[in-house]
């Protein structure tokens, strides 16, 4: 496999990414090129990857580097985001290992991967890069998600719905809560910064506003790949979700709601509306899944989570397993000075499993 990597794509390039991405089977809307002005503006530099079997491209890859804190035009660390994208796993590993053997990527340390495969296309994966020098992640093997079968029509799949989130879709619709896309700059704002107190409340990192921008002229103002809903009452934002798909599967990237408005609407629960409106705008363009973006069927209530894998239930999705984040070393050199105490930490982690004699998966 021949590898090719470019800072910028050309139009023909460009072109030939998005044929190849919409008609992938591991597509992933991440691995869009247009996301990577969104990259840039966070601080990363990016590469994209493009590998080709007798011209013909055969994988690609949008790689976010961090530089290094120290060297000049090195990196610490990188990441394809859902990524990178091939259309069977032989093809993956060799696009890898050609992917690893470039000079772009001696100047990097560590590079994670994080490709869109499930059940047991996750497996089969997983098998074939155990014995390609890549090393699980915090996730582990796979990680868990939902999928809801969107294929049927819309009252359909609501009727799959649990009774109580029937309930509150009709509830919100006598209330008179109007569901519609967000497209000015004004309403992505107020949707961020409902999102961000939301995500401190948490314990989570507030989003950056410049890149969430960037992304929602890039990709979600439009209505195309991706969409920004917003529920109102009486034109106060009371919910929003943010999605994004590819030619067969959308996914549900984040969720709000202002508590406060949804009180003065007897506790309201917006969820099930808002989520069905986002089904049906993922159908009309040719969906037939939506992931809702991490799903674990428990009735633990001591989970962090518990009151968000609830609420996804609600909607009836299939769990199922995604491949987790795998890592391999690229530069040790550059790995070890860049990412110092995190080597020291996991190192520390892996000698107290050692001495507990606990496996370190």
């Amino acid at each position: 496999m021949d590898i090719e990597c470019v800072q910028e794509l050309r139009p023909e390039q460009k072109a030939e990414w998005d044929t190849f991405l919409s008609s992938s089977p591991f597509q992933h809307p991440r691995q869009d090129h247009r996301f990577a002005a969104t990259e840039r503006i966070d601080g990363a530099d990016v590469l994209f990857v493009l590998g080709r079997i007798d011209g013909a491209l055969t994988g690609v890859g949008l790689l976010s580097r961090t530089r290094h804190p120290y060297l000049a035009s090195r990196y610490r660390d990188a990441i394809f985001l859902s990524g990178p994208v091939c259309n069977d796993a032989a093809t993956m590993v060799s696009f890898l290992n050609a992917a690893f053997a470039h000079p772009e990527f001696a100047r990097i340390g560590r590079v994670r991967i994080t490709p869109y495969w499930l059940e047991d296309d996750a497996r089969t994966l997983h098998k074939l890069l155990e014995g390609n020098h890549f090393s699980l992640s915090s996730d582990g093997v796979f990680r868990d998600t939902g999928l809801i079968d969107i294929d049927p029509e819309p009252d359909v799949i609501m009727s799959r719905f649990s009774k109580s989130a029937r309930r509150e879709v009709r509830r919100a619709e006598r209330a008179g809560v109007t569901i519609r896309p967000i497209t000015t700059v004004d309403g992505a704002a107020e949707f961020l910064h409902s999102l961000n107190r939301l995500r401190v409340g948490r314990g989570l990192i507030a989003l950056a506003e410049d890149s969430f921008l960037q992304s929602f002229d890039d990709i979600y103002k439009a209505g195309d790949i991706g969409m920004l809903l917003g529920a109102f009452s009486d034109d106060a934002f009371i919910s929003g979700l943010l999605m994004y798909r590819s030619t067969h599967t959308a996914h549900g990237r984040h969720f709000t709601t202002e508590t406060e408005l949804l009180h003065a609407l007897k506790n309201l629960r917006i969820s099930p509306l808002l989520w069905l409106e986002g089904m049906i705008w993922a159908r009309s363009k040719g969906c037939v899944h939506m992931d809702v973006e991490g799903y674990v069927e428990t009735t633990d209530k001591s989970d962090k989570k518990y009151n968000i894998y609830k609420y996804k239930s609600e909607l009836a999705p299939k769990a199922v397993i995604r491949v987790g984040e795998r890592s391999r070393i690229s530069n040790r050199f550059l790995h070890v000075t860049g990412n110092g105490k995190e080597v020291l930490k996991a190192a520390a982690r892996r000698r107290y499993r050692a001495l507990k004699g606990l496996d370190d998966d």
